[in-house]
């Protein structure tokens, strides 16, 4: 719906039904989905087929949800998350490693600065605060060899300061590194961050998203363009992970048909994606533990599983 107002995106992104079908999105309130014998599970499992099999890894209602908000903000690509915390830990920690570094802005939401300050530091990822009023000089010299990326929020939260998001966005790719902007306070209804040059967006849908005090969430998106054109992307290769909590799901709004995608995978993928553009892509991987996978699925991403079935799901992109 990249052609059509903001407004229209709030009402009708994400899902558009076919005849017959609910007009509004339905809430699927199901742990798990039915197959009429184990083998068409297996498929799912082997990635030979796309399909639903268990809420955690992915949900009709939250590929829908996903898929507005990625319409919204302009994304190629979103996820769900249980809460907005956790779509800022995701959308950093499968950026940077144990010994890797990461520039944020100083003005950032409380529980996002401990995360960052006490938590991720934990384990061993280090973090460099700079004002949001820095100089470019300032912005620059805060850049370290083993830096991975930039962190900043649109409206900080609650002191109220307007990133300069161009400007943190020059100096995170003049160094080769994605911008991550936490967009919770504007919404996509007042600021589009893909917009001005950032590259991962995440969302507290917490707040204004939810506007009633009833249900905790986040969402992590990608614009994609950082992903395919940096040199340094393809060795680093951006990771978004599902949280072992709630039902996640990565979405695209535009995922072509037949469209083929390469990547590098750790270990045979599990969770399937889907696309409004279309089903049927095919993603190829050199599995590090499994050999070479080739998946079927609706939207083309190579994607491992990490830890174990009943943790976190990570999924490489682009």
């Amino acid at each position: 719906m990249s052609d059509y107002r903001i407004n229209t995106k709030c009402v009708q992104g994400g899902y558009t039904p076919g005849n017959g079908e609910p007009r509004q999105i339905p809430i699927v309130q199901s742990t798990t989905f039915k197959y009429a014998t184990s083998e068409d599970m297996g498929k799912l499992f082997d990635l030979e087929a796309s399909g639903y099999f268990y809420t955690r890894l992915q949900n009709p209602t939250n590929d829908h949800v996903a898929a507005k908000i990625c319409d919204m903000e302009g994304g190629t690509a979103a996820m769900l998350t249980s809460s907005g915390q956790a779509a800022n830990f995701y959308a950093v920690f499968n950026i940077a490693n144990c010994g890797d570094h990461v520039v944020a802005s100083s003005t950032i939401y409380g529980g996002t600065y401990n995360l960052f300050h006490v938590t991720m530091r934990k384990m061993g990822i280090d973090f460099t605060f700079v004002s949001p009023d820095c100089t470019e000089e300032e912005l620059n010299a805060a850049f370290k060899p083993n830096t991975k990326a930039v962190f900043g929020e649109t409206i900080a939260n609650p002191a109220l300061t307007v990133l300069d998001i161009e400007k943190f966005a020059k100096a995170a790719h003049a160094h080769g590194v994605p911008l991550v902007i936490d967009n919770t306070f504007a919404t996509p209804v007042n600021c589009r961050p893909f917009e001005w040059g950032c590259d991962i967006v995440t969302h507290s849908t917490t707040k204004y998203m939810d506007g009633h005090g009833a249900g905790v969430g986040g969402c992590s998106g990608s614009g994609g363009s950082f992903f395919s054109t940096s040199a340094r992307s393809a060795a680093r290769r951006s990771a978004i992970s599902f949280s072992i909590w709630s039902a996640d799901t990565l979405t695209s709004p535009g995922a072509p048909a037949g469209a083929s995608w390469a990547g590098a995978s750790t270990a045979a993928c599990s969770g399937m994606f889907s696309g409004a553009g279309g089903s049927g892509a095919d993603v190829s991987g050199a599995g590090a533990s499994a050999g070479p996978v080739s998946n079927k699925l609706g939207w083309g991403f190579s994607s491992g599983l990490t830890f174990n079935f009943s943790s976190a799901i990570r999924y490489l992109l682009f």
